[in-house]
């Protein structure tokens, strides 16, 4: 995978491209694989505090791994919990938290791992999942390593929803890996795993290192149009034409699947043409819906 113009699992995106990168090379490449994500510049953020863009999201995902993650194919498997067990009436996730370090050497407890969550339900929470979180009851620590989940009612995409980087666990602005960042002058974020001590550290070594732009969404692409760039990530269909423009591969381009329909609505406002509620009737009815979802040949879409 080459280029992505929307995606929710960045990293898994990312070692995707860095997959590709080696199979279509004879020998090893050592360089970074470089990621253009648009948006701001990273930086990696509480979540809780202000939405993160995605930059900032592949960040935090790189670097604070939350209770489970997304592999490769874009399935779930453990981060900072090394197993979990979900009750009969799907009422009750218990995880039981591996031993895990930030990257400046400080434990990860149960207890700050259910303290984050709970921040993240919270009523002051800003966080982009918070209205999907309202089923979530109670976060319990019952010991150092064992964390417990209790539902108001089965939420049978729970795991998804704990892998998204705006949940990802921060203990005083780090986490736990896989990668340690280094912020550099230009603003991009050098991501790179550190020494492996033990046969779970040394699987993580062999991670590719990663370069982490954040930049508007045509610097992003005239970059990958010109082979600067590994992946373009974080888009949305407004960017969609500036791919097609660059005349970026339909097989490199990859889309999130959406739930519902794609559509375009003219908003009432206090005064103007749009105030006028047969008006904006008038202008809903003039769109060819068929031809706009047909121009943006993103397979699956229904207008």
């Amino acid at each position: 995978m080459a280029a992505a113009m929307a995606r929710r699992a960045f990293l898994a995106a990312a070692l995707a491209a860095a997959t590709a990168l080696l199979n279509g090379c004879g020998e090893p490449d050592n360089s970074p694989v470089v990621v253009s994500a648009i948006g701001a510049p990273p930086q990696l953020d509480n979540p809780n505090l202000r939405p993160l863009d995605a930059p900032s999201a592949f960040l935090a995902e790189a670097s604070a791994q939350g209770l489970v993650r997304f592999d490769a194919t874009g399935e779930i498997e453990p981060a900072l919990a090394q197993s979990w067990i979900v009750s009969d009436d799907g009422l009750r996730y218990t995880f039981r938290i591996r031993r895990a370090q930030c990257t400046d050497g400080s434990p990860i407890t149960a207890e700050q791992v259910a303290s984050r969550l709970r921040a993240a339900a919270s009523r002051a929470s800003r966080n982009r999942l918070k209205p999907v979180l309202g089923a979530i009851q109670e976060v319990v620590a019952m010991t150092d390593q064992v964390l417990e989940i209790s539902l108001r009612g089965p939420r049978p995409n729970l795991l998804q929803l704990l892998a998204q980087p705006e949940l990802a666990i921060l203990v005083n602005r780090r986490g736990a890996g896989p990668y340690a960042p280094s912020p550099r002058e230009d603003g991009a974020v050098q991501l790179a795993v550190p020494g492996a001590d033990d046969e779970e550290d040394d699987e993580a070594s062999r991670l590719p290192e990663l370069l982490l732009r954040g930049e508007p969404a045509a610097l992003a692409v005239a970059r990958f149009a010109d082979g600067d760039a590994d992946l373009v990530t974080g888009g949305t269909a407004g960017d969609l034409p500036l791919a097609r423009a660059a005349r970026v591969p339909a097989a490199q381009l990859a889309f999130d699947p959406a739930a519902g329909l794609f559509g375009l609505a003219f908003s009432p406002v206090q005064e103007g043409p749009l105030a006028d509620a047969a008006t904006r009737r008038a202008l809903s009815m003039a769109i060819d819906r068929d031809a706009l979802v047909a121009g943006l040949a993103v397979p699956g879409l229904r207008p």
